[in-house]
C-alpha cells in the first residue's frame, strides 16, 4: 500500500464486503485517481436482492470504476440468482448513484440464459412450466426501483426456446429472430413480447412448435416480419399473438399465407387478414377475401 500515490496492490486471495455486497478475488489492484478497482482472477460476487434470491457471479476478472458506477467483468461469465442460470463472455452492471442499487446490465457474447424446469422466466409468476433458454449476442436489462425489471432487450439475433410442463402439451416452442423486446409491469412481471425481424442479416422472425421425444403431433411453423404478444402477468401465458408483414403458416397437409393474422390462446383461433389464402395437399389457393 503507497499513500502518497494512492494505490493498493496484492496477488494474494482478498475478500470484501460493501453493504450488503460481498465477494471475493485472487489479487487486486486499487488507485484512489479514479477510483478504479481491478479484481485480477477468480472473481465471486454476492448481491442481495430485496425483490428476490441473491444474485451470485463468477468472472474470470472485473473491474469497477467509482466515478461511472460501473463494474465489468470479463474472460467468460456466469450469474445465478435461484433456478436462473446466464452465461455471457462479459456483464456489465450499472449503479444508481443514489441507491446503489442496479440500473440496468449488459450481458455481452454468446449470451446463453437458462431457467430449469419448474421456475420461471424473470417476471413471471408460473412455477409450473418447463425449461426455457434464451439465446442472443447483447441482452440489455432495466431496472426499476429494488431491482424490479422493467425492460430487457435481446439481440443479433435472439432465440427463445419454451418447454413443457407435466400438464403441457408435449412440444417444443421456438422463436426466433433478429431482436426480442421485453415488457414487464411495475410489479416485474412480464405482460408483453415483441419480437422483431430484419437487421443486416435479414432475418425472419420464426416460430416452430414440434412435439417432444417423437411423440405423435404436427409440426407447425409460422413466419413473418415482426411479432407483438400480450401475455397474462400472472401465469405468464400468451393472451394474444398478432404476426405482421409477410405471414406464412406452414403445417402438414396444409400452408397458408396473410399480410396480418392474429391468434387467441382462449379460443385456439387464428385470423387471417390482408389477402388471405389457404392451399391444402393437392388443392389450388383458396383466396378468403380481404
Amino acid at each position: 500500500y503507497k499513500a502518497d500515490e494512492g494505490v493498493a496492490r496484492t496477488d494474494e486471495p482478498v475478500r470484501f464486503r460493501r453493504g450488503k455486497s460481498s465477494g471475493s478475488s485472487r489479487g487486486l489492484d486499487y488507485r484512489s485517481e479514479g477510483g478504479t478497482l481491478d479484481l485480477k482472477a477468480d472473481v465471486r460476487l454476492r448481491l442481495e436482492n430485496e425483490a428476490g434470491p441473491p444474485t451470485e457471479i463468477e468472472a474470470g476478472a472485473a473491474r469497477a470504476t467509482r466515478d461511472e458506477r460501473r463494474v465489468v467483468f470479463d474472460g467468460g461469465t456466469i450469474v445465478r440468482q435461484g433456478a436462473r442460470e446466464l452465461h455471457s463472455e462479459r456483464l456489465q452492471l450499472i449503479f444508481n448513484p443514489e441507491t446503489d442499487a442496479i440500473d440496468r446490465a449488459a450481458a455481452i457474447e454468446d449470451v446463453d440464459l437458462r431457467v430449469g424446469p419448474g421456475a420461471p422466466m424473470p417476471g413471471m409468476a408460473v412455477s409450473e412450466g418447463g425449461g426455457k433458454r434464451l439465446r442472443c449476442r447483447n441482452l440489455q436489462v432495466f431496472f426499476r426501483a429494488r431491482v424490479i425489471l422493467s425492460e430487457a432487450t435481446a439481440v443479433n439475433p435472439a432465440s427463445l426456446q419454451v418447454l413443457p410442463g407435466r400438464r403441457d402439451a408435449q412440444e417444443r416452442r421456438l422463436l426466433e429472430t433478429d431482436l426480442l423486446h421485453f415488457v414487464f409491469d411495475e410489479e416485474g412481471r412480464l405482460t408483453s413480447l415483441n419480437a422483431i425481424g430484419g437487421g443486416p442479416m435479414a432475418r425472419r422472425t420464426v416460430v416452430t412448435t414440434e412435439p417432444l421425444g417423437g411423440r405423435p403431433g404436427p409440426s407447425r411453423r409460422a413466419e413473418s416480419q415482426s411479432l407483438v404478444a400480450t401475455l397474462d402477468p400472472l401465469s405468464g401465458a400468451v393472451r394474444e399473438a398478432t404476426f405482421l408483414e409477410n405471414v406464412t403458416f406452414t403445417e402438414p397437409g396444409r400452408k397458408a399465407w396473410a399480410g396480418q393474422a392474429v391468434f387467441d390462446e382462449g379460443s385456439g383461433r387464428v385470423t387471417l387478414t390482408e389477402n388471405p389464402r389457404i392451399v391444402a395437399s393437392g388443392e389450388h389457393h383458396r383466396h378468403l377475401g380481404a
